[in-house]
């Protein structure tokens, strides 16, 4: 024996909207807002070294506005825990630099160093060089140079000896005196501000 089936024994989780109301709109963000503008190719990218002009080519991680920032976090914590280390300095330091780029992905809108012991101070974009091979972007595509200097710290044997005539003094504070210009700028603004000077070629 069957019974007529009764429409509210079965019901959805989510109730149905009484009549005369409307159901909230919800915007989703467009596809174009979260994907890489469609021209965007990665930079062939170095590290300068400003006293010594060495050169390097660091790791490179993108980060877009809808991606997940673990690593992000974890490179920072690595880079706290690194300047924590008391004592010694590791034989090789690991250095974060974070560039943030604006919204066409071609300019640099601000720059900063999570070392201490070395900061940005330009950043220049520019084609990259003709020798570079196409799979690293000699296609074409655009060269960013990071150019930073390190801060180098007298040691103990230095500081306790204390010699040294006074003109030495003079030019060794001289040179401390024009890196620490280097690294805050001519407005020697930086606590309002991680920017550093970006130089752009008309391409």
């Amino acid at each position: 024996m069957t019974s007529p089936t009764d429409d509210t024994l079965f019901h959805s989780a989510i109730a149905a909207p009484e009549a005369g109301e409307e159901e909230p709109a919800y915007e989703e963000a467009a596809a174009e807002d979260l994907l890489p503008p469609p021209d965007f190719r990665p930079f062939f990218m170095i590290v300068e070294d400003a006293e010594s002009t060495e050169h390097h080519h660091p790791t490179v991680h993108y980060i877009f506005a809808d991606d997940d920032l673990e690593d992000l976090t974890s490179a920072t914590l690595a880079a706290i825990d690194q300047e924590a280390t008391a004592g010694t300095r590791p034989e090789v330091e690991e250095r974060v630099v974070l560039l943030d780029m604006d919204a066409d992905g071609k300019q640099v809108a601000t720059a900063s160093s999570l070392s201490p012991r070395w900061q940005a101070l330009k950043v220049d974009i520019g084609q990259a060089p003709s020798w570079v091979g196409a799979s690293q972007g000699g296609d074409g595509r655009l060269m960013l140079k990071v150019s930073g200097k390190e801060i180098v710290k007298a040691g103990y044997k230095q500081r306790k000896k204390g010699s040294g005539s006074v003109d030495e003094l003079v030019r060794s504070f001289s040179e401390r005196l024009d890196g620490l210009g280097d690294i805050i700028g001519p407005q020697g603004d930086v606590a309002s501000s991680p920017d550093v000077s970006t130089t752009q070629e008309k391409l």
